[in-house]
């Protein structure tokens, strides 16, 4: 076994515990005895942990590529696995018998729920001509992500937002911001 399946191999049984509580989180939701008081807002929240499980147990597959692993490298895979597995396990309630109202466990669980968001928005990838910092600024229905290349300097930025702007005011306001020589824009309108 290479030292990557041997990380990768924490790494799966860290995510499946956590996609093992999400499920079971959900059918005993399900089959309660009593009515359980759902909310939009919680179920969204699962979906959207269910699927970021998905995608990180598809993502890690690619670490396998890497042939040198530095303890900074194997602490932060593991460390990010750990807070996923924390996110679920604040967001599926323990014992339903207590808690049959899923608005008011969401509310009660929610400054440590998002205080684990925040610390997995801002995270350093690796190494690599395009490791570096990545975030996600999320602005009630819009959201700015970001991806910072150390090796490179670049820096890319996405703007999804409901509410119409002017991409070149944007563009120049970043360029200027982030002392860029240059930039390249895209832009996609929804409106």
């Amino acid at each position: 076994m290479s030292l990557s399946e041997y990380i990768l191999a924490l790494m799966s049984i860290v995510v499946g515990l956590a996609m093992t509580q999400l499920l079971s989180g959900a059918a005993g939701i399900a089959q309660h005895a009593r009515p359980v008081r759902t909310y939009w807002i919680h179920t969204a929240w699962m979906v959207n942990l269910f699927l970021t499980l998905i995608h990180f147990w598809w993502w890690e597959f690619g670490l396998m590529r890497i042939q040198i692993w530095t303890f900074l490298a194997y602490a932060f895979v593991i460390c990010f696995a750990v807070l996923l597995y924390f996110l679920v396990a604040l967001l599926v309630p323990q014992h339903l018998d207590e808690q049959a109202d899923l608005k008011e466990y969401f509310y009660g669980h929610r400054a440590w729920f998002f205080g684990t968001m925040a610390l997995i928005q801002v995270v350093d990838f690796g190494e690599g001509p395009v490791a570096g910092y990545s975030m996600v600024q999320l602005i009630s229905t819009s959201l700015i992500s970001g991806h910072f290349a150390n090796e490179t300097n670049h820096a890319y930025l996405d703007i999804f937002s409901c509410k119409g702007y002017d991409p070149t005011v944007v563009e120049s306001f970043s360029k200027e911001f982030f002392g860029a020589r240059r930039s390249v824009a895209t832009a996609t309108l929804r409106y």
